[in-house]
This record gives structure tokens, C-alpha cells and sequence, in this order.
């Protein structure tokens, strides 16, 4: 029987990502890519941006065996902040998820890229906001902690980035692990055991697209001005998309086997 991945788009579509999709499209490219097992599997996107949310008996749905139809959850990257505390579909969302995550053994594991990643730490109880250290974007060399070394199997991770927004803590208690760290950002992404991975980080972008992340912030910000150590950074953003190669594919190994609760 067909199993489901529950997409949840926070954001709307943009030319900048072209020729490669939205982060939808370009989420189920990678999926698909790295698909090793027989299940036969489909995507139900929810724009939830447009206000598109699935039901709680829906993600809690069951096949005549007992098992639940959706495997997992996909939150996508967003333009938007996930501590926003005025805006309508942000708010609703942030309700959905905390019920999602407080009783999640009742729904799928949940995986979360980028707004995803901090969405989930903001309604857990984590601080998050805007970046004092800046923009962080290219390719970026992630240094993994113990955690991190047993999950990706490696000392250090690259991920394409685009972010001004960081996740600062942990959730309280002590059930969400950070799994590693770069220069600009300590918490690169948390996992609890058979039910959570985010990652600051984009598996899905292609360094052609990480590098057009860091133009389009660079043009964003020639508007008020660059100083010469920003646009040092930004030089060095855009060369590491040519030093380092995305680790997406093995990042979305260990998305695949979050689904499966193999991780």
C-alpha cells in the first residue's frame, strides 16, 4: 500500500531559485534521488503559507493494519520569520505543531529545513531570532559533535545555507540533541531519537543555488550599503560553493531513515 510524506510550504514561489523549482520541487528531487527502499511512497503538499493546513486526524490516519498512512512530515526553508508574532498562518502554524510535538508518538517524525529547523526550536521553547554574527550563506562547513558524528557518520558536514535567523538553545529538558556547529551558527540542527531531524542547512539546494542565495542578499543589502568585511564574507561565501560540495545526499539518507524510524 502507498505510504504519504506530508510537505508543509511555508513560503511562495520565487524566480531566484529558477531553473531548479520551488523548495518543494526541489525537496522531492532530492528525495526521489536518494529513495533505497521498496515502499511505495507519494508527496501531499500543504501550502500553509496560503493558509493550507492538514487536519490532526488526517496526519493521525491509519491503514486497515494499524499503521499510519503518513510516514513523515517535510517542513520547508522560508523568506519569513518563525518567531513572527502578527502574522496569521505563522501563528496557526506554530499552534498545529506544537500539537504535533508534544504528543508526537501519536503522528509521523517530523523533519525540518532552514524556518523549518527554527520553527519547530521556537515552539518548543527555544530562543530564536535574528543572527548578531550576520548572514550566513554558500556552502558551509558544519563541525559535528558526538551526536552528529554516530547520526551523518563523519566529522564535519556541508550544507548549503541561506540564513539571517539562528536558533540560539535547545528546547527545556534534555530530549532534543544538537548535532553540530559553524562559525556563525551553535545549534545547525537538533534530532531526538525515531522522531525528529531539522538542519539549519538545505539539503535540497545545489551549490549553483547556494551561491544565488548569497548574490540575492548581496543585492539586498547594497541598498544601505556594504562595508569591506561583509563584502569579504560574501566573496568567501560564494568561493566556498566551489571549495566544498553540498552534502545533500547524505543528509537526505538520514531524512529517509528518520521517516522509516530507523534513526
Amino acid at each position: 500500500m502507498t505510504k504519504k510524506i506530508a510537505i508543509f510550504y511555508t513560503d511562495h514561489d520565487d524566480e531566484w531559485t529558477d531553473p531548479y523549482g520551488n523548495f518543494v520541487d526541489m525537496a522531492t528531487k532530492l528525495l526521489d534521488e536518494t529513495k533505497n527502499h521498496p515502499m511505495e511512497v507519494e508527496y501531499e503538499m500543504f501550502h500553509i503559507y496560503n493558509n493550507e493546513f492538514p487536519t490532526l486526524s488526517q496526519l493521525n490516519e491509519t491503514n486497515a493494519s494499524g499503521e499510519l498512512i503518513y510516514i513523515g512530515i517535510f517542513i520547508t526553508g522560508s523568506r519569513y520569520d518563525s518567531f513572527d508574532n502578527t502574522t496569521e498562518w505563522i501563528i496557526k502554524f506554530r499552534g498545529l505543531l506544537n500539537e504535533l510535538l508534544r504528543n508526537d508518538t501519536k503522528y509521523p517524525p517530523i523533519v525540518g529545513i532552514c524556518f523549518g529547523h527554527q520553527v519547530i526550536a521556537k515552539t518548543l521553547g527555544s530562543n530564536v531570532g535574528r543572527n548578531p554574527k550576520g548572514f550566513e550563506g554558500g556552502v558551509v562547513p558544519i563541525e559535528l559533535n558526538s551526536v552528529g558524528e554516530e547520526l551523518f557518520g563523519t566529522n564535519e558536514l556541508h550544507l548549503s545555507e541561506v540564513h539571517n535567523d539562528i536558533v540560539f538553545d535547545l528546547p527545556p529538558g534534555d530530549e532534543y540533541m544538537n548535532w553540530g556547529s559553524s562559525t556563525k551558527c551553535a545549534v545547525q540542527g537538533m534530532y531526538k531519537k525515531n522522531r525528529l531531524l531539522t538542519f539549519q542547512g538545505h539539503p535540497e539546494f545545489v551549490n549553483e543555488i547556494a551561491a544565488k542565495g548569497v548574490e540575492k542578499t548581496r543585492k539586498k543589502l547594497e541598498g544601505n550599503g556594504i562595508d569591506a568585511v561583509v563584502e569579504n564574507e560574501l566573496n568567501q561565501m560564494v568561493e566556498n560553493t566551489k571549495l566544498y560540495q553540498n552534502d545533500g545526499q547524505l543528509a537526505s539518507n538520514k531524512i529517509w531513515q528518520r521517516f522509516l524510524q530507523q534513526l
